[in-house]
């Protein structure tokens, strides 16, 4: 039997293709759903915790007029703060728009609180200057020296480009910082993430002093906030894999359909060769047993086939957008073993 069963593979191979290109469209559909996902997540999470570094307490989704005020005590207690927010401002350069809508974050003026990397030229040193995300540099062809104007109408700021930084945190991340001097103009538009506080006295005594200053605010620690944000993150890269593999689900139950329509006429034409097996001797669990070892072979073979052409596909689409569209901030593609059982 194990001569027929190779001689059946060799003869009807051509019939095999529909299967077997069903089987393995299915496994590429979620080898790739499962590197993109993993792309997303490790953008996502890669860097959450670096902002706060040195931080004593977070204080989580304060207004923009209570982030302010936070700003404006903390020196007078001897404490440092810091915004990780945003204001989407237009961004031109000699009268000509390079984006529209450009995030605007705050850098620290304390180069110890500064959870940027400068890659060229340096940090701001007063009012009037500002450093560019890498990619956002790139993007732009923005390049140290260069005069750029943010906002528009009376609140407009003038700024020279005086560093590139890389922003280690894809969560916090900006396109343009400046000191929170020239940022406190955009307080209406302001968004503020949170507000990271670092006192003299630990937790407690920045929990105190951020409730003297915000009564109704919530305060977290800030080992506590990053888990929290983590958990955010990973429940929202699971709803977006989910969405991908009902498409992906939709996909296997097609295959399942084509592959059990493709044997039904395949065995249904064989049906003198099964018969003249079983003239010559063979009995019928010998029959049913080199058929359920043709299936086996052919699913093998696709799945197998599925999973490579996944794995270069998944990977080769995350290169290829990091390449192309670096904003994008998607990060390794990593495909582990569970989701190559399941495909």
């Amino acid at each position: 039997m194990r001569t027929v069963l190779l001689a059946s593979l060799r003869t009807h191979t051509r019939r095999y293709g529909a299967a077997l290109l069903a089987v393995a469209v299915g496994v590429v559909f979620i080898v790739v759903t499962a590197a993109l996902s993993s792309a997303v997540r490790s953008g996502l999470t890669a860097g959450l915790d670096v902002p706060y570094q040195g931080a004593d307490a977070v204080v989580e989704e304060p207004s923009s007029a209570d982030a302010a005020r936070l700003m404006a005590a903390a020196p007078e207690q001897g404490a440092d703060a810091w915004i990780i927010g945003w204001t989407l401002q237009q961004v031109t350069r000699d009268g000509a728009v390079l984006r529209s809508s450009a995030d605007i974050g705050q850098v620290a003026d304390r180069p110890d609180r500064r959870w940027q990397v400068l890659e060229d030229g340096r940090f701001p040193a007063a009012p009037g200057e500002a450093v560019v995300d890498v990619n956002a540099a790139k993007t732009g062809k923005v390049a140290l020296g260069d005069r750029l104007r943010i906002g528009s109408g009376g609140e407009s700021l003038a700024v020279e480009v005086v560093g590139i930084v890389d922003s280690p945190s894809t969560w916090a991340f900006a396109s343009v910082y400046v000191l929170w001097s020239d940022l406190a103009r955009w307080e209406d538009s302001l968004f503020v993430n949170s507000v990271a506080w670092a006192g003299p006295g630990g937790l407690d005594e920045a929990r105190s002093a951020i409730e003297d200053v915000v009564p109704d605010t919530e305060t977290q620690a800030v080992d506590s906030y990053v888990q929290d944000l983590q958990t955010e993150v990973n429940n929202g890269v699971d709803v977006a894999a989910l969405v991908l593999l009902v498409f992906a689900a939709i996909a296997l139950l097609v295959s399942v359909l084509v592959i059990n329509n493709t044997f039904t006429i395949l065995f249904a034409q064989r049906v003198r060769d099964f018969a003249l097996l079983r003239c010559v001797g063979a009995t019928r669990h010998q029959v049913v047993r080199s058929v359920r070892l043709e299936s086996m072979a052919l699913g093998v073979l696709a799945a197998a086939l599925g999973i490579g052409a996944g794995l270069g596909v998944g990977h080769g689409l995350v290169a290829f957008v990091r390449a192309q569209w670096p904003g994008a901030r998607l990060g390794e593609a990593s495909v582990g073993a569970t989701w190559l059982l399941t495909a």
